[in-house]
């Protein structure tokens, strides 16, 4: 059984290079995919007008999505405290814990992002237990012999001689879980 994703993420709309929107956008029609899974950072500071882009851009894409936001799809300023991805539920639905399922897979899409942490970096990503409990409760429940795939926008663990520190809360001990608990992919941002 074939089964095709693209796989996206830090499109960054509000600083996007149109031209390679449009051509990314043709690519993924002509090549013809089973699911477009967008992890993250749809936008460049999470304004409205961004969101607006992104969605057009999205849904000028035929077929289904899954779409997690990423740290950089909250706006600046109290909404960013008290409703970091009210935007993004606007213009995408529910930031976490959504999935699609097909005879071939089933995807579940976590958010590891966060408005604020108890850190300088908000940019770092945070995965908690209860995310992962959800997100494992729903692998189980997964067609037979379909794959089991987890997005989310920052990578669990820290890429070695990589350009950038992961330094994701939790991500360590979710990868731990996801592992045993028979996920096969995990794709993040």
């Amino acid at each position: 059984m074939s089964f095709r994703i693209a796989h996206l993420s830090d499109l960054h709309f509000g600083g996007e290079n149109a031209e390679a929107m449009a051509a990314a956008a043709t690519h993924i029609i002509e090549i013809g995919v089973d699911l477009v899974v967008l992890a993250g950072d749809l936008t460049v500071r999470g304004r409205r007008d961004e969101y607006a882009a992104a969605k057009a851009w999205v849904d000028a894409i035929p077929g289904p999505k899954l779409v997690t936001p990423g740290n950089h799809d909250s706006p600046y300023g109290p909404e960013r405290i008290f409703r970091p991805f009210r935007r993004f539920e606007q213009h995408f639905g529910p930031p976490d814990c959504v999935s699609w399922t097909s005879a071939a897979a089933r995807v579940v899409a976590i958010n590891s992002a966060r408005g604020v942490q108890p850190r300088a970096n908000w940019s770092k990503g945070q995965v908690s237990t209860a995310q992962i409990r959800r997100a494992t409760a729903q692998f189980a429940v997964r067609p037979a012999g379909a794959l089991a795939i987890l997005v989310c926008h920052h990578p669990l663990v820290e890429m070695l001689g990589g350009p950038m520190s992961a330094e994701v809360w939790g991500g360590s001990r979710a990868a731990r879980r996801l592992a045993d608990s028979g996920v096969d992919l995990v794709l993040s941002g």
